[in-house]
């Protein structure tokens, strides 16, 4: 679909939808679905069936290369998942870079990412337009922003099912990179390392908790803006943890 796009573009809208679709369910697509730049089109939707509501049975996967779904660069056209659960064995579910933009909107995360859940790094976005779902199992990571990169997941509810595990971070915020969560809510619970925020970067929850273990790491120069609810930190220091480094190599 996405090679046929320009084919499929609306006059009125600039956009396509590519749907996945067969004559029965489940359907999984194996490979990476690989982003690129289509002249007239300022938007691609890739979407499982359609109305986008049922992502457990409509499944994207890759065992090989760096990504299931990989946005390198694509500034002028914006890519929204929809209605998919994201799967494979590669290094993330979802990676950007290079100030490209992707939206997602009622995904499932499945684990078994050998990095992590989403990778944004050198200027790229992505942002929830709807709600989440991270499966049962080991979670590397979630979100990795680095270099740059920015993730907006706010005012969306996160299901979490069975019991993730996020042995690195839930989220983890790199090199003058940005993540906002304010308003995001979870249900369900999930264990592991809540956050690592290093390099001049900004972890934004306005108050909120994070869906994990308190456990924490802020690096000097990196900001957990403002002070996390006292629910699930203490406000004894300046950025609010006690339980780990609040420096580089300090406790």
């Amino acid at each position: 679909c996405i090679d046929t796009a320009a084919g499929q573009v609306s006059s009125t809208t600039g956009s396509v939808i590519c749907q996945l679709d067969g004559p029965s369910l489940p359907v999984t697509h194996t490979g990476t679905f690989s982003a690129r730049a289509i002249a007239g089109v300022d938007g691609v939707t890739i979407r499982g069936g359609s109305a986008g509501t049922d992502p457990a049975n409509y499944i994207i996967t890759a065992s090989s290369g760096t990504a299931t779904f990989m946005n390198n660069g694509q500034r002028s056209t914006i890519y929204t998942l929809s209605g998919l659960t994201i799967a494979g064995s590669v290094g993330s579910g979802i990676f950007g870079s290079q100030n490209s933009i992707t939206r997602t909107s009622n995904v499932i995360y499945a684990s078994g990412f050998t990095g992590q859940d989403v990778n944004m790094s050198f200027g790229a976005v992505l942002q929830t337009i709807g709600n989440t779902e991270i499966a049962t199992g080991a979670h590397k990571i979630h979100y990795l922003a680095t270099d740059a990169g920015r993730i907006l997941d706010q005012s969306r509810v996160v299901t979490l099912t069975g019991t993730p595990t996020f042995a690195t971070g839930y989220v983890v915020v790199r090199r003058g990179s940005n993540v906002s969560l304010d308003g995001t809510t979870y249900t369900g619970t999930a264990t592991g390392v809540g956050c690592v925020v290093e390099g001049n970067s900004v972890l934004y929850l306005n108050a909120a908790t994070l869906p994990v273990s308190t456990t924490c790491t802020v690096d000097t120069g990196a900001v957990v803006d403002p002070l996390l609810a006292t629910a699930q930190y203490s406000n004894n220091n300046p950025e609010g943890f006690t339980t780990t480094a609040t420096a580089a190599g300090t406790t």
